[in-house]
């Protein structure tokens, strides 16, 4: 309250007072009648309800400073069931796995819990998560095998290119773990190439790959997209035969109509490794052999121009 120079009282503004959920101007605004505090902001301007699946995550994280690790995971292990399209549910399990440090280091529990929300939530995005979560459990478990043989699934099996990518790079960080757990060369899976033999060399490749995706690395000679697609119904591209393969594939392919055929092998980098077509084709059925002596084991894709526009892509793998 304050008064001005004609000792007439003034009434004192706040209106942008944040009074939260207790206020009672009656009682909370002394003397009574001298403040303007229309409207009453019982929430921050531009704040919404916090709904429930917020307040469970943040009373877990309460609970965590408060050195309540039990009670905390006892939260955060249901809401990923009772909250399963929340965002919260997502960060739960993944507060769940940076909490196990403190709680128990029981990984193999943990993964248990994860292979459980993932068989049984309808949810599209959980499955994944917990799928991947599970598998950072092996690793903190030093189950080198299975983690290995899980980064190789999704390497053989991407959904993306980016998933292809990104478990190319954890695969090489788990050997890197693996060699530095006093198991030197204790496992070795599909691809020994990613099997680096010091931090430098796996950062140089890591981030040569995420260049990659970023289309940092461009052969402007080389460019599996450059933007331009051909008319994809002018060809069939097949799958190589046999693949994954030692020595040598065969690649199929059917024109619609006669034209211009470049097929080019690129390495994980975007890089032209062989051209094994390059000639003009009347319409019909071919075939071309591919003969991999000279490249390391790993993933690769060919693709398909058609007079000079790229036109399908597949991906092989070679094992050596």
């Amino acid at each position: 309250m304050y008064y001005n120079s004609a000792l007439v009282m003034t009434p004192l503004n706040v209106q942008n007072n944040y009074w939260g959920s207790n206020f009672t101007p009656s009682t909370d605004l002394y003397p009574s009648g001298v403040y303007t505090y229309l409207p009453i902001w019982t929430l921050l301007p531009g704040k919404k309800d916090v709904d429930v699946a917020e307040q469970e995550y943040n009373t877990a994280n309460q609970k965590i400073e408060q050195g309540d690790y039990a009670g905390a995971k006892n939260i955060l292990k249901q809401m990923p069931v009772d909250y399963s399209n929340s965002i919260y549910a997502q960060a739960a399990m993944k507060r769940l796995f940076e909490l196990e440090s403190l709680a128990g280091n029981d990984y193999a529990g943990l993964k248990t819990y994860y292979q459980t929300i993932y068989q049984n939530q309808d949810s599209t995005s959980l499955p994944k998560l917990a799928d991947f979560l599970g598998n950072f459990c092996n690793i903190k478990s030093q189950n080198w095998p299975a983690a290995i043989s899980w980064f190789e699934n999704k390497i053989a099996n991407p959904e993306s290119l980016e998933d292809s990518v990104f478990s190319i790079i954890d695969l090489g960080y788990t050997y890197f773990l693996m060699e530095n757990s006093g198991l030197k060369s204790g496992y070795t899976g599909m691809y020994p190439e990613y099997k680096f033999t010091s931090i430098n060399d796996f950062e140089v490749n890591r981030d040569s790959l995420i260049a990659l995706l970023f289309k940092k690395h461009t052969d402007n000679n080389n460019k599996l997209n450059d933007g331009t697609i051909a008319d994809q119904s002018k060809v069939i591209l097949m799958q190589n035969t046999p693949n994954p393969f030692t020595k040598s594939t065969v690649i199929n392919y059917k024109l619609m109509e006669a034209a211009m055929v470049k097929i080019t092998v690129y390495n994980q980098l975007g890089k032209s490794e062989r051209v094994i077509e390059n000639a003009y084709k009347d319409k019909g059925v071919y075939q071309t052999e591919f003969n991999a002596s000279g490249l390391s084991s790993g993933i690769y894709y060919y693709t398909i121009e058609i007079n000079g526009k790229p036109c399908a892509s597949k991906k092989m793998s070679i094992l050596k």
